[in-house]
This record gives structure tokens, C-alpha cells and sequence, in this order.
């Protein structure tokens, strides 16, 4: 299944004019450049690290991080892994942008601002104030529940505690890091932490962010699916 965004865009124009399409058109577009650029530094991280271990398995790294290949290559190999951690945060925030991007196209998608029940301040406008606003919106009870089972997921919780840390406070000391279980793959592992009276445990980044990732864009497109359903049935019940 895959969103029809064209349709999205049109069907606002039809419904509600020119100026509401024209504040949807910039956010969809960002909605989709943020999908891009989660992909793009997630796979880049990933480059960086091979180019920094090249075709070194494990126990060589090890080797590696001791010194054994000389200073150049050890510089090499830490260089790479700050880069590689550099573009895991970008990712990260990607990702944690695309739900309040999200909540945008919702936001203008359905006109809410035209209703005084619905409407919010520019600065308003998340993921949760624009889902708590569709409780007063009638036909917007199944796009409700979507978004609740997007931002109440565990993993959503987690990632979204883990970017304001990041933002605000400091960025994770996440490392490259060797395994040691047979069978899992080495990878850089993100600290134990706590933020708002909970601890998170020691968790490797990689399986977090793809798993996270592919969980909220099968959610993504089935909550633009509804978003698209409900402009075509309200376009239905118009007058000819």
C-alpha cells in the first residue's frame, strides 16, 4: 500500500482553496525529504564504519583498537566512528521530526484552523495536540487511534527521550563496540540513561533505529491512507 500525496494535495485545494494548499504543500514536501534524509545518514553511518575498519572482522578491530595496526590507522578508525555518530544523531532527529512534521500535514490537511474547537497556535501544532484536537473532529475517530498507536509504542517513547537528550542536554557517548555474544553483529551501543525519572538500559543503535524506522513508516502511510479517505468522503458529500 503507498499514499497517494498528489491526491492529498488536490483534494485540499478543491475543498478549502489555494491558501491551505499552499501551507500544505511545503510541509508534505518536508514530511518526504525527512523520510530521505533518515535513510541517507543512517546508510551513511554505516559507510563510515566500513571505511574505517575496511575488511577487518572482529577480532582484528580489537587488535585494531589496541594499537596493533599503528597510530594511522587508529586514527582512521576513530575518525570514522565520529563521523559515523554524527550522522546516527542527524538520523535520530530525523525521525523524531517526522511525527510533529506529520502532524502538520494533518493539521492542514483537515483544515482544522477553520474551527475554533480544532485550531492551535502556530507553535502548537505536535503530535499530541493535533491528535488530542481530533476528539472534536467527527470524522477523524480512525486517524485518532492511528496516531495513539504511533506515539504510545514503547520504542517511540524511547527515541523521542533520547532526542531531547541529545538536544538539550548531551550527545550520547555512543561507540563503536565489538560484540561479544556470538551470532550478533558489532555496532555502535548507546549508554544506559535516564530522563524523566526512568532509566533506559544499554541498547545496541542499529536494530533501535531500523526496527523503530520501519514500525512508524507502515504506521505513516496507513495514517496518510485515512487522511486521504476522509477529504474524499467529505469531497463526496459536497454539492454538485
Amino acid at each position: 500500500m503507498s499514499w497517494n500525496v498528489n491526491k492529498l494535495k488536490e483534494d485540499v485545494r478543491v475543498l478549502y482553496g489555494d491558501e491551505l494548499a499552499c501551507l500544505l504543500e511545503p510541509t508534505v514536501r518536508s514530511f518526504q525529504w525527512r523520510l530521505d534524509f533518515a535513510h541517507y545518514h543512517y546508510n551513511a553511518a554505516i559507510r563510515e564504519m566500513e571505511g574505517g575498519i575496511g575488511e577487518r572482522d572482529s577480532e582484528e578491530v580489537v587488535a585494531l583498537i589496541h594499537g596493533i595496526d599503528g597510530e594511522n590507522a587508529l586514527r582512521t578508525y576513530y575518525s570514522a566512528q565520529r563521523r559515523a555518530l554524527a550522522n546516527y544523531v542527524a538520523c535520530i532527529q530525523s525521525i523524531h521530526a517526522l511525527s510533529d512534521t506529520l502532524a502538520h500535514v494533518i493539521y492542514f490537511g483537515l483544515a482544522m484552523a477553520l474551527d475554533k474547537a480544532t485550531r492551535l497556535k502556530d507553535r502548537d501544532i505536535s503530535l499530541y495536540n493535533v491528535w488530542s484536537k481530533l476528539s472534536a473532529v467527527p470524522d477523524g475517530v480512525n486517524l485518532q487511534v492511528l496516531l495513539k498507536e504511533l506515539r504510545e509504542h514503547p520504542e517511540f517513547r524511547y527515541l523521542n527521550r533520547l532526542t531531547n537528550l541529545t538536544k538539550h542536554r548531551a550527545i550520547m557517548d555512543a561507540r563503536h563496540t565489538v560484540s561479544l555474544v556470538e551470532g550478533e553483529p558489532d555496532g555502535f551501543r548507546l549508554p544506559s540513561f535516564k530522563a524523566d525519572e526512568e532509566t533506559y538500559p544499554a541498547r545496541w543503535l542499529e536494530p533501535v533505529l531500523s526496527s523503530e524506522f520501519r514500525r512508524q513508516n507502515v504506521l505513516h502511510i496507513d495514517i496518510g491512507c485515512e487522511l486521504n479517505d476522509i477529504l474524499a468522503k467529505r469531497l463526496s458529500a459536497c454539492p454538485p
